[in-house]
């Protein structure tokens, strides 16, 4: 199909093709300006229009490549937006901050409570992070107790990281 078939034919299928160009945007939940993903797979058609043999294959090919543009990660669509990130990051200067781990409080908890003085909770907690049994069905399998039991004492150790935590 030559150029100006496929130009000739564009502006019958073209409402079609930005609706489904804006559904697949809200079904991945993109941010893709609708016309711009059509636009490439006009392009893209434009390219290969050696294979494109009539509307209805102008059609299925233009929404194959919007589907694909939306739906796949290494998209051109999709890396173009991380390049604009990039030059929009790059462009903003970068204060010294302090650096902010999120999970320090959590891991201060682990070690507090490593060291409670109760052995039954430090067992349990001992075999739940360093021994890797950190479901029911194991816990209880490795202390030889029912899976209720089992439950009971990993919520009950939860409880008390959350509390430690919240301190």
């Amino acid at each position: 199909m030559r150029k100006t078939a496929i130009d000739k034919e564009l502006p019958k299928i073209y409402a079609s093709l930005l609706d489904t160009s804006r559904r697949m945007c809200w079904k991945y939940r993109r941010t893709y300006s609708p016309e711009e993903v059509v636009n490439i797979s006009y392009l893209y058609i434009i390219q290969i229009k050696e294979k494109v043999s009539g509307e209805d294959m102008l059609r299925r090919y233009m929404t194959a490549k919007i589907c694909q543009e939306i739906a796949l990660t290494n998209s051109e669509t999709n890396r173009k937006l991380i390049s604009r990130h990039c030059e929009l990051i790059e462009n903003q200067e970068i204060e010294d901050e302090p650096y902010f781990d999120p999970y320090e409080d959590e891991l201060k908890s682990l070690t507090i409570y490593r060291e409670v003085p109760d052995r039954v909770k430090r067992r349990v907690f001992e075999v739940y992070f360093d021994k890797e049994q950190n479901t029911c069905r194991k816990m209880a399998e490795y202390f030889n107790i029912d899976t209720r039991s089992a439950m009971n004492l990993i919520r009950e150790m939860k409880k008390d990281l959350q509390q430690i935590n919240d301190f």
